[in-house]
């Protein structure tokens, strides 16, 4: 393989040190030192149509819910359950305005988008500007990480548009074990084929701010002499054509700050993952297209898999530090919204291009996974009420951190909407009927309620949720090559029937998880920030089981109560009821690589992307392969001890890191200072030694020099 590859001496290029990147004031702001934009004409009447139809919608379906509970007046919790229907309906009404939008702009064959994307032609020729791809780790596989960056410096090569492009691992592991692994990873990728992207690696001592913190430094540090930066998760591919597409595009338009991708899930094997990736695959196109007609160019930022103009990111999204403790204070989690909100406050356009394909990421492997990612996401969400009253923000930007809120907070109101239905209707089952009485004794006041209307309203409402899935059914259904893609015919009608199934029954659980986390929230419990599992969600059954063990007992008791209550009662929560109860066993079998292969034989939940998977997806496991085979995964100091290129690797990347104050006082570093010293060899030291202090020592210079004497 070394004579197959060619090497660099530098793993870093020469930085610009003292770079500004100011941290902005959420609070002051002077519209006059921000760019001037032009006028979007269509913008506003998109958004009156998107809107005012979710608008109507609510108004339509809180009469008809009105109506329904009308029976000589309301009481107080009938008045609740029409104020949580409104936030509910409200929010369930944008989202399919949304995606009728997006509908009738793809059937319709209209322009997706305002980014102007290159011709054929222009997407011959070089980029103006010059490029750096980000990939940012966290305590990740590490053969997995440089093996997706050599899938992209290769997609790059074939392009011819290599040159402008470099590719920067930024890497806040904190595992010692996986850092040296990542060293060693990265001395084998670098000596790569090809002219093209120079691949270069940087580890943080101090990992301050987590991924936007990562991302910060990189904009300090080496960010001007770059023109773009697009940001890619440890789980995120992005093919060569649409990186050159992306440069040229924020070539062709100066006002754009940032350009988000719609990225689609490829790769998963477990039964949850798959389900997962056939619904992204068949309605995200849709929904993305119907964001994409209102947003236009006041877009939000999903924190990857985007282009960003490196100038309008360093001078405006600068991330200042909230007041208070977490999890309402302290680092801003969430960082991505507040930061396109930032960049749109400044002038700049944010955009989303739901056209361009080639942008892929991948999905945790389990509800319980997923569960875990979703705790922080609700966090970070919830933490912006403290930012949606910053100075100069627009308002479609306050909108949009209102809408992640909301995307928590709806789980709480459909479930108090959902116990203040059920006592209601309680009471009406188990109430005696008063015929006289009032001001009018001698006349009877009959009780009505509309059954009709009661189904008709349950109706619609379900048509809100059903019909996003049904038009991207009936796009799919209307493509050859999609349609083939999702396995025909009959191949994508049965994969669907049985995602509606079980996404129902997903989301009665994940409506507890969401409110249990709010909960947790509200009562001050930090989220934290751990790496997420990748391929295989199992888990013991006896874990999962008692993770779910009071989702399971509340399904329970409410089938049984319900039962013994009213029939229809019963019949109106089964879902809810059949979700909970049988949370354990589906997260459990969801979770497994081999429900996931039993579907694949099957030919449920194939995917266009799945039937013919694409070249870099092909090329990053291939190359994945090809470097874990290429160094041990050992101990990281026995490592460093008996491979002395890695051990000149690593004294040459600790030199380049800068040395913080944080640093220089650590507790760590000094006892792991003093084992160093007592130690009479290297077993005996790797007996004392625990793993911040192992880190510690392997981040200092002259502990490092200490250690080579020991060897």
């Amino acid at each position: 393989m070394q004579d197959f590859y060619r090497a660099w001496s530098s793993p870093l290029p020469v930085e610009r040190s003292g770079e500004a990147f100011p941290q902005q004031d959420l609070w002051r702001y002077d519209p006059a030192s921000g760019r001037k934009r032009a006028a979007d004409k269509s913008a506003m009447f998109r958004r009156m149509l998107v809107f005012g139809g979710a608008l109507a919608i609510t108004a339509y379906l809180t009469n008809e819910l009105r109506m329904v509970l009308e029976v000589g007046g309301y009481a107080q919790l009938e008045v609740v359950l029409i104020g949580l229907f409104v936030l509910n309906i409200a929010w369930l009404s944008l989202s399919f305005m949304t995606a009728l939008a997006g509908f009738v702009t793809i059937t319709l064959g209209l322009k997706r988008s305002i980014v102007e994307l290159p011709s054929e032609q222009e997407a011959a020729g070089l980029p103006q500007g010059r490029t750096a791809i980000l990939v940012a780790t966290y305590n990740e596989s590490p053969e997995r990480i440089f093996g997706m960056a050599l899938a992209t410096i290769t997609e790059l090569d074939k392009s011819g548009h290599g040159e402008a492009f470099d590719i920067f691992v930024l890497s806040d592991t904190t595992d010692p074990d996986i850092w040296v692994h990542e060293e060693a990873a990265f001395n084998a990728a670098r000596a790569r084929p090809g002219q093209g992207p120079r691949l270069f690696y940087r580890r943080r001592a101090t990992n301050n701010g987590k991924k936007s913190g990562n991302v910060a430094d990189w904009c300090r540090r080496w960010g001007p002499a770059y023109d773009y930066m697009v940001v890619l998760d440890a789980d995120s591919l992005m093919t060569g054509r649409t990186l050159v597409s992306l440069a040229h595009a924020m070539d062709k338009m100066p006002s754009a700050g940032l350009i988000q991708t719609v990225p689609v899930t490829i790769g998963r094997n477990t039964l949850f993952a798959r389900m997962q990736q056939f619904a992204d695959s068949l309605y995200g196109p849709v929904v993305a297209t119907g964001i994409a007609f209102w947003h236009r160019g006041t877009g939000n930022f999903w924190g990857h898999n985007a282009i960003i103009r490196v100038k309008a990111f360093t001078e405006s999204a600068g991330l200042p530090q909230l007041s208070g403790e977490p999890p309402f204070g302290g680092q801003i989690l969430s960082h991505d919204f507040v930061e396109a909100a930032l960049m749109c406050r400044a002038g700049w356009q944010v955009c989303m291009a739901p056209e361009l394909g080639g942008s892929y990421e991948e999905i945790p492997p389990s509800l319980i996974d997923f569960a875990t990612r979703d705790r922080r996401w609700c966090q970070g969400n919830l933490q912006h009420g403290r930012v949606l009253g910053a100075s100069g923000l627009r308002t479609l930007s306050r909108l949009h951190l209102v809408m992640g809120i909301m995307a928590y907070l709806s789980a709480l109101f459909w479930l108090v909407f959902l116990v203040a239905a059920l006592t209601l209707t309680i009471q009406q089952l188990t109430a005696e009927p008063i015929y006289f009485g009032g001001d009018q004794p001698l006349f009877p006041t009959w009780p009505m309620q509309d059954s009709e209307r009661a189904i008709s309203l349950l109706m619609l409402t379900l048509g809100l949720l059903l019909l996003p899935k049904l038009f991207g059914y009936i796009l799919a259904l209307l493509s050859t090559q999609k349609r083939r893609g999702f396995g025909g015919v009959f191949g994508l009608t049965a994969s669907m029937a049985i995602e509606t199934i079980m996404s129902s029954l997903v989301a009665h659980i994940m409506m507890l998880i969401q409110s249990a986390a709010i909960f947790d929230i509200v009562r001050g419990r930090d989220s934290g920030w751990n790496p997420q599992r990748r391929d295989d969600g199992s888990l013991p059954a006896s874990w999962v089981f008692r993770y779910h063990l009071l989702h399971m007992m509340i399904g329970v008791s409410l089938g049984i109560f319900t039962f013994t209550m009213s029939l229809p009662l019963f019949l109106w929560l089964l879902p809810a009821t059949l979700g909970l109860t049988f949370s354990g066993p589906l997260s459990r079998i969801s979770a497994t690589r081999k429900g996931g292969e039993i579907a694949r034989k099957l030919g449920i939940f194939q995917t266009p992307d799945e039937l013919n998977a694409p070249d870099i997806s092909i090329s990053a496991q291939h190359n994945t392969e090809l470097l874990a085979r290429e160094f041990q995964k050992n101990e990281a100091i026995f490592q460093l001890a008996h491979d002395p290129q890695l051990r000149n690797l690593h004294r040459q990347l600790i030199e380049l890191q800068p040395v913080t104050r944080e640093a220089r006082i650590s507790p760590s570093l000094a006892v792991g200072r003093a084992k160093l010293e007592i130690s009479s060899d290297l077993a005996e030291l790797l007996r004392l030694l625990k793993p911040n202090e192992k880190a510690a020592i392997l981040s200092d210079p002259e502990s490092l020099a200490r250690l080579e004497t020991m060897i």
